[in-house]
């Protein structure tokens, strides 16, 4: 599996993430996923240093996480496409197994209905013609939630064919009737952005860059005040002591 070919199994997947992702970025992402499966810190350490795999349903929100990403997980990719748009709800918690389970069908056969459900999310269980329509309808009736639960996922940086990006932000500020819906969104999008700027940062300050080079970023960010700009609003960032300090300062200045 190379970087013009994001493509694997989970196990694959998952290695290939803990090689792209390095320094701060690894113990973000690997919080960002433990909170996304469900499970502990510790637990995805293991994932990733030890090469356990989870089991039941950590183990498909972790192909859904990957998926959300960029990956082209192949486990999911031998799903039926109702079966995978019915796990996804699942994985991005916008329906329970139990409430998909009851609503498809499944119990009355010796095992849980969850069992049963999950054995067909991992695929290893077969789906009849009428199941895969009970999916489908599920999906349709109760789908619309996912577009809200995917843009309020955060994610670090995005995996693509052409490498690691920086994830995108919301471009203006939130208007007055959907503010406060967004803003947990928007402090999770905006910490993620600077997480992975982090890394960047200390790249393009270090040796391998010229003062040319860094002076061509200055140049090119927001018509050469970008990057002061930026550096005044992260000062104010650092503190509510600071942002209080620096505002009342704007505020003297204003009334001389």
């Amino acid at each position: 599996m190379t970087m013009k070919q994001i493509r694997g199994t989970t196990k694959q997947c998952l290695a290939h993430l803990a090689k792209v992702i390095k320094g701060s970025q690894f113990f973000d992402k690997r919080k960002m996923i433990a909170n996304f499966a469900g499970v502990g810190d510790f637990t995805v350490h293991e994932w990733f240093s030890a090469g356990r795999m989870p089991v039941g349903e950590p183990l498909i929100r972790l192909r859904f996480y990957l998926e959300f990403l960029g990956y082209e997980v192949e486990e999911l990719q031998e799903l039926s496409s109702e079966v995978r748009d019915a796990a996804r709800l699942c994985a991005f918690r916008v329906a329970s197994l139990a409430e998909i389970a009851e609503f498809v069908g499944y119990g009355g056969t010796g095992r849980s209905p969850i069992d049963a459900l999950l054995e067909v999310f991992r695929g290893k269980r077969g789906v009849s013609r009428q199941k895969l329509g009970q999916f489908k309808s599920f999906v349709e009736l109760y789908g619309a939630g996912l577009e809200e639960k995917e843009r309020a996922t955060p994610h670090v940086l995005r995996v693509t064919s052409s490498g690691v990006q920086l994830p995108e932000v919301m471009a203006t500020r939130p208007t007055s009737h959907d503010e406060v819906g967004n803003q947990s969104a928007v402090a999770e999008s905006f910490a993620g952005l600077i997480t992975a700027m982090l890394p960047l940062a200390e790249y393009v300050l270090s040796d391998r860059f010229t003062a040319g080079q860094r002076s061509r970023i200055r140049e090119l960010a927001a018509g050469g005040r970008g990057v002061s700009r930026l550096s005044n609003l992260l000062t104010q960032l650092s503190g509510e002591a600071a942002r209080t300090a620096l505002s009342n300062s704007r505020k003297k200045e204003a009334e001389q």
